[in-house]
C-alpha cells in the first residue's frame, strides 16, 4: 500500500473515531495483550493497540433486529464474550483467569436478562450504534433496494439507479454518492478476476450480501480501482466449516498447522504474508476485504 495512504489512515483515523463518539452511541475499548500483526517490526507492540466496540443493547431496534447479520460465532442470547474476554478464556482451566472470566461473563448474562436487554458485541455492536445514530439524525434507510448503476451527467456522478419493489428508480444526490457497499467476497466473477487462484465464493466468512455491487457500478463508468488483489486472509479450522482460526494474535506463541504436508504457520502475521502470496487456499479466506475504489 502506498505510503501516502498509510499516512492518511494514521493522520485522519482519529477524526473518524471522534466523529463516531460525537454522533453515535458507539464506544470502543482497548483489547490488552492482543498483539499487533507484526509486533517484531519497528513500532510494533506485543501488547497490541487493537480496540473493540463496547457491547450494545439492541432492544430499541424492535423488528429491525432481525436485519442484523448473524454473529460470526454462535452463542446463547446475551452471552457476550469480547475479544479481551476470549483471550483469557481460550486457555481453559490452565490459568485462573479463564474460569474467573467465564463466571463474570455468565453473571453479566444473568443481569442483562433480568433487565430485559438484548446485548450484542463485536461487529453487531458497531452496526447497532451506527443505526441509532442514523435514527437520532433522521437519516432514511431503504432496505431491499439494490443498486443497478450510477447516474452521471457531464462527467459527474449525480445519483444512483436502484431497484425497489421490482421498479427501477433514480435517487439523485446534491453533494455526491458514497459507495459503502462492502467487499466482493461473495462474487465469483470478481474473485476469479482479482484474487489468487484457485478461489471460490464459499471460501469466506464475510457477509453473503458482499457481492461487489459498488465495485461493479464504479467500474462500469470507468472508475479507477486499487488493492483489488488484497484481502484479510487467515487459516481455517478443518473441523468447522467456514471458520477462520482467530487465536493467532491472542496467543502469539501458537502455530497454525495444516495437514497434507502443508507447513505450519507461526503467528498471525506469517499467515497474512502467506495469504498475500496465495499460499492459504483452504475453505476460508478472511471476512474483511480491503479494497479501494476512487475516481
Amino acid at each position: 500500500m502506498p505510503k501516502v495512504r498509510r499516512d492518511t489512515f494514521l493522520d485522519r483515523g482519529p477524526e473518524v473515531m471522534d466523529f463516531l463518539r460525537e454522533q453515535t452511541p458507539t464506544r470502543f475499548a482497548w483489547v490488552p495483550e492482543y498483539a499487533d500483526y507484526l509486533p517484531e517490526q519497528p513500532g510494533g507492540r506485543v501488547r497490541g493497540r487493537s480496540v473493540e466496540p463496547v457491547p450494545m443493547d439492541a432492544s430499541f431496534l424492535d423488528d429491525e433486529l432481525g436485519r442484523l447479520t448473524k454473529p460470526y460465532t454462535k452463542a446463547p442470547a446475551n452471552l457476550i464474550v469480547t475479544q479481551a474476554d476470549f483471550r483469557k478464556i481460550s486457555p481453559g482451566l490452565r490459568t485462573l483467569r479463564g474460569p474467573v472470566t467465564m463466571v463474570r461473563v455468565l453473571v453479566k448474562r444473568i443481569i442483562s436478562g433480568l433487565r430485559r436487554q438484548r446485548m450484542y458485541a463485536m461487529g453487531n455492536a458497531i452496526v447497532i450504534g451506527l443505526r441509532q445514530g442514523l435514527i437520532d439524525h433522521g437519516v432514511d434507510v431503504h432496505y431491499g433496494t439494490p443498486p443497478v448503476g450510477l447516474v452521471t451527467e457531464e462527467g459527474r456522478v449525480v445519483g444512483v439507479s436502484v431497484m425497489r419493489d421490482g421498479v427501477r428508480s433514480t435517487i439523485r444526490a446534491t453533494r455526491g454518492v458514497i459507495l459503502g457497499s462492502g467487499g466482493f467476497e461473495s462474487n465469483r466473477e470478481l474473485r476469479e478476476k482479482f484474487l489468487p487462484q484457485p478461489t471460490d465464493a464459499s471460501w469466506t466468512t464475510g457477509a453473503a450480501s458482499n457481492t461487489g455491487g459498488g465495485h461493479e457500478a464504479g467500474i462500469a463508468i470507468g472508475a479507477a480501482t486499487d488493492l483489488m488483489d488484497d484481502a484479510r486472509v487467515g487459516t481455517d479450522d478443518p473441523a468447522a466449516q467456514r471458520t477462520v482460526v482467530l487465536l493467532g494474535r491472542a496467543q502469539p506463541a501458537g502455530l497454525d498447522h495444516r495437514q497434507r504436508r502443508r507447513p505450519a504457520v507461526h503467528e498471525r502475521g506469517a499467515a497474512l504474508r502467506r495469504g498475500h502470496q496465495g499460499d492459504l487456499r483452504g475453505p476460508c479466506d478472511g471476512a474483511q476485504r480491503r479494497t479501494r475504489l476512487g475516481w
